[in-house]
């Protein structure tokens, strides 16, 4: 298939439903309503990071490192990777980085293991190019074209400390709600969100959602129906919405995520199954738009 990204105000939106199915309809419904997806107190963490203000090392090789000789297939290559820690050896993460790396501060290049031979930091015959640079991690290759082995006694990045240390957590709850099913608990951790201002609006947002008991459809199955209103049933992607209407249960212009799809074909026909999930059925406002300006926030 195709990768398909979509953005977290995909899913506050009303689209356009690629299927329309109401009583006229001939599909089964797998229908729910129980108090297995109320929750009524709602824990968002999430992970606020301090950035350093001074550029220090924050990777260190802990030992001289080997980088061998000229040999008849070329020089000598060693690739090292350099993982950032803090003082008590905690992974963090980097930002402004010194590069490329200085000679005789970042990395000191010798002959000798106890760094009493000769120098090759600023060498003709010794290169260092940095290969790979990641939020918490880089990784060198060494070059030695000389003769013999050389060493790097002081191996280093510097740069500024990024640290993602306390986390924090909002918690929105429900009196009402806890008092008619009991309390009735749901963890959504962040580990990439440093801003609890937004861990707080998810928190509500989803109190709204899921404090009180709802109908929902967790699947729509039609039988040798290649289209529904000129509309067909294969052209149907994931995350395209649905609209199901069903005197039965009470369900009204109920708007469905698409979030699976299976097929059964059959010597006498075929079976779509579109496993489903309640999309928004409120308007929600959503500031940070081109408009209003600001940060992304979403009010309930």
């Amino acid at each position: 298939g195709t990768p398909t990204f979509l953005n977290r105000h995909t899913f506050f939106q009303m689209m356009t439903p690629a299927l329309i199915i109401d009583a006229t309809t001939p599909a089964a419904l797998a229908v729910a309503r129980d108090v297995v997806q109320v929750f009524n107190v709602i824990n968002v963490v999430t992970h606020p990071r301090s950035t350093q203000s001074v550029v220090m090392p924050i990777a260190q090789a802990g030992s001289s490192v080997l980088i061998p000789p000229l040999s008849p297939a070329g020089a000598g290559l060693r690739y090292v990777t350099l993982h950032f820690r803090d003082g008590s050896g905690n992974p963090v993460g980097g930002t402004a980085l010194i590069v490329p790396l200085v000679a005789g501060t970042d990395y000191v290049i010798n002959e000798r293991r106890d760094n009493s031979g000769v120098f090759y930091s600023t060498s003709p015959y010794f290169s260092l190019a940095v290969t790979d640079t990641r939020g918490s991690q880089m990784t060198l290759l060494l070059s030695n074209s000389a003769l013999g082995v050389l060493y790097a006694n002081t191996l280093q990045v510097r740069g500024r400390m990024i640290t993602a240390y306390d986390p924090v957590t909002q918690t929105s709850q429900d009196s009402a709600s806890i008092s008619a099913y009991q309390k009735r608990g749901w963890t959504h951790d962040l580990p990439l969100s440093a801003d609890v201002d937004f861990a707080q609006a998810l928190a509500v947002y989803l109190l709204d959602r899921y404090s009180q008991p709802f109908t929902r459809v967790d699947a729509v199955t039609l039988h040798n129906e290649a289209t529904v209103g000129g509309a067909s049933v294969f052209a149907v992607k994931l995350f395209d919405q649905l609209q199901v209407s069903d005197p039965q249960t009470g369900v009204v212009n109920m708007r469905l995520w698409v979030i699976g799809c299976r097929v059964q074909i059959t010597p006498d026909g075929f079976s779509i199954t579109f496993c489903t999930e309640r999309s928004d059925d409120r308007l929600y406002w959503l500031l940070g738009t081109t408009a209003l300006g600001g940060s992304s926030r979403l009010a309930v």
